[in-house]
């Protein structure tokens, strides 16, 4: 329903995905210490109570705040006298001969496949060992995850406020080489706490950028009537690679150690993000026929989307 707010709401849609991305970050990094505060508070029964009035509570703003006939199917052609509606399958077939024929986002499913994979493999596997081998402790988890959760914020509110005035390709790009490969890196040498915490601050703030500028090249390229089969086919291989990243990680550490596994992993991750921008394609990011080419495959017009993240349309 993201590029349907913007159109009501009449704002650019790298706008409406750069607020959206700025509620989910801002939850994201929230949830978890209110989680623990009611846990150290009430016990973990009550934070459980807690926690499901909270989904209650978005069921019934769904329910009773949304405007009128909002998040309906887009319309499509009637169906001709004596035919039928296609099927499931018919569906997931066009869905997968249009994503098939667009170079650009099947990059961009291609590479935040990676990422994603690198991301999970970071986050369950390496980050863990690091502050276990470093004596830092699950302090230094705490402090590391706020940090760059909260930059990320920072990062999605100026995307949401100024993202459609930059080009997209440069804004993503800088965001993946800030908030990438410098993680990796930065544990790899033996640093102070404090310098871990300034790259992961400056990497927050970067990959804040990424999400708003791939849900809007997503929402301008697909036809509305094709959206959400479309970014299930495309998310769906662009999050196979997470429950992989942890065994791999794991299994890595176990046989060099950790340092080495480290680089290596950083290294694919500044070459998969920058080769990947080498592809003559990514251009079109830039170009302001992103909505025209929605329009003529037949969805309704998007008058919000200008030209102006690509786990997460949501990978990433």
């Amino acid at each position: 329903m993201v590029p349907e707010a913007a159109e009501r709401s009449g704002i650019p849609l790298v706008r409406a995905t750069g607020l959206s991305g700025v509620t989910e970050r801002l939850a994201s990094t929230l949830g978890p210490a209110a989680g623990g505060g009611l846990v150290a508070l009430l016990g973990p029964p009550a934070g459980l109570v807690v926690n499901a009035g909270c989904f209650a509570l978005g069921s019934v703003i769904i329910a009773a705040a949304l405007p009128r006939g909002m998040g309906r199917a887009a319309q499509q052609t009637p169906p001709q006298p004596g035919t039928t509606e296609p099927g499931y399958w018919q569906r997931f077939g066009e869905g997968l001969t249009f994503l098939r024929r667009d170079p650009l986002l099947l990059t961009v499913i291609v590479t935040v496949g990676a990422t994603n994979l690198l991301d999970a493999a970071f986050a369950t596997v390496l980050l863990p060992v690091w502050a276990e081998a470093s004596g830092t402790g699950p302090a230094a988890l705490g402090l590391l995850g706020s940090a760059m959760g909260a930059a990320a914020v920072g990062g999605s509110l100026i995307a949401a406020m100024a993202a459609h005035r930059l080009r997209r390709r440069v804004v993503f790009f800088a965001g993946f080489l800030l908030g990438g490969a410098p993680r990796f890196l930065i544990l790899a040498r033996d640093l102070p706490l404090g310098a871990a915490l300034a790259v992961f601050a400056v990497g927050g703030f970067g990959m804040g950028f990424v999400n708003p500028v791939l849900g809007a090249v997503l929402f301008e390229r697909v036809p509305r009537r094709m959206l959400g089969r479309v970014r299930a086919l495309g998310d769906s291989p662009a999050w196979a690679g997470i429950p992989l990243g942890g065994l791999i990680a794991g299994a890595a550490v176990a046989a060099t150690g950790l340092v080495p596994v480290l680089l290596a992993f950083g290294t694919a991750y500044f070459l998969t993000t920058s080769l990947a921008g080498l592809r003559p394609k990514w251009r079109e990011m830039d170009a302001p026929g992103g909505a025209t080419a929605v329009s003529s495959s037949g969805a309704q017009s998007d008058a919000a989307s200008v030209p102006g993240r690509p786990g997460r349309a949501r990978p990433g």
